[in-house]
């Protein structure tokens, strides 16, 4: 196995909520995701942490299908009867920050299996 960058058609074969994004689009995405995912990730896990932290911008920049992309940005949802809150200030809906999304919780996570602080004795 070998360290290969994942394809448009890979990331909407893993994560389908966004099957219908260009592909140019989506492959924009995998190349701002790999500034950030390098050979020092174990191999096994560099072409899923690419594809998470693009789905990752591509939900925060509103591309994708999911319900969770169709209400980010809201502090409160309620449903009967419906009432929303969109977060007052960027620091309410923690825009960009990996905890915004689901995939990036993910992503978060992967970093840190990889990355994590030396054991001390």
């Amino acid at each position: 196995m070998a360290y290969t960058t994942p394809t448009a058609a890979d990331l909407k074969a893993k994560f389908p909520t966004f099957a219908a994004v260009a592909d140019g689009v989506v492959t924009s995405a995998i190349t701002d995701a790999n500034r950030q995912v390098d050979e020092s990730w174990l191999e096994g896990d560099y072409a899923n942490a690419i594809m998470l932290l693009a789905a990752h911008n591509l939900a925060l920049d509103g591309h994708g299908a999911s319900r969770e992309i169709q209400l980010l940005g809201f502090k409160r949802v309620k449903v009967g009867p419906l009432e929303l809150e969109r977060a007052a200030s960027s620091s309410d809906a923690a825009a960009g920050s990996l905890g915004s999304t689901s995939f990036g919780v993910r992503y978060a996570e992967l970093r840190r299996l990889n990355f994590s602080g030396g054991i001390v004795a």
